[in-house]
């Protein structure tokens, strides 16, 4: 399993970010993992697309998942009936946003095992015939930060960063949407912001930018996302 792993994933996207900082990332180690994460991103727009969507129309019908909760409390099976029908109502799949995260997982520790072989040179016996060895890589990320090394300031800018990234997915929230709901959105924004800082805290800065880069990426696709969602409402009510 872990030769098919190395093979699909892990080899590639190594031998990718090594190209890339031999090349455009001015050997730069850190602009190479931006670059990667970018590369990376693109390829998965799609799905990511798809995935952030479903999460913001989760967030608009989260009201609604409270009514049917409290008002079926003691009805499991009509609880059960009333979910499946307002998820067809919003055309949301569940099962899909399970099936991305499993996707993703893989391709994540892809990435994380390749920024960390990056950072500590390990790299040579992994490479593709034509691509160069670019030896001992150049780990000061912008001359300033050495991505060897944990950052806090680092940890602390993607912890931020992935807060933001929470709240907008929660705003398709209805305005009148009833305390709890909107609470609930608020605590999962800092509590994902609390778990990144935790994770990257102690971690090397090299995937402190890799986090980075994905989330301002996740940001811009939310935008994205909830701007459509905005001017198809606005269609809808004209």
């Amino acid at each position: 399993m872990s030769s098919l792993f190395n093979a699909i994933l892990y080899h590639p996207i190594l031998n990718a970010m090594v190209f890339l900082y031999n090349t455009i990332a001015f050997r730069d180690l850190g602009i190479a993992i931006i670059f990667i994460t970018i590369v990376v991103r693109f390829v998965l727009f799609p799905m990511y697309q798809k995935t952030l969507r479903q999460q913001a129309i989760s967030a608009k019908m989260n009201p609604e998942m409270l009514r049917i909760q409290k008002e079926f409390k003691d009805d499991k099976e009509r609880q059960t009936k009333e979910l499946l029908a307002l998820y067809q109502k919003y055309k949301i799949n569940p099962f899909y946003m399970i099936l991305v995260l499993l996707i993703q997982i893989p391709v994540f520790f892809a990435i994380w095992k390749a920024i960390t072989a990056g950072a500590s040179g390990a790299v040579s016996s992994a490479l593709y015939p034509f691509i160069t060895d670019p030896g001992t890589m150049n780990k000061m990320f912008l001359g300033l930060v050495d991505l060897g090394s944990r950052s806090i300031l680092i940890a602390i800018i993607a912890a931020a960063l992935q807060f933001l990234q929470m709240r907008m997915s929660m705003a398709m929230t209805p305005k009148n949407a009833n305390m709890p709901a909107a609470f609930s959105g608020n605590q999962m924004a800092f509590i994902m912001g609390g778990v990144t800082l935790a994770v990257l805290w102690n971690l090397p800065a090299a995937l402190g930018i890799y986090w980075v880069a994905t989330t301002v990426f996740s940001i811009v696709q939310q935008w994205i996302v909830n701007n459509s969602l905005k001017n198809e409402e606005l269609k809808g009510n004209n």
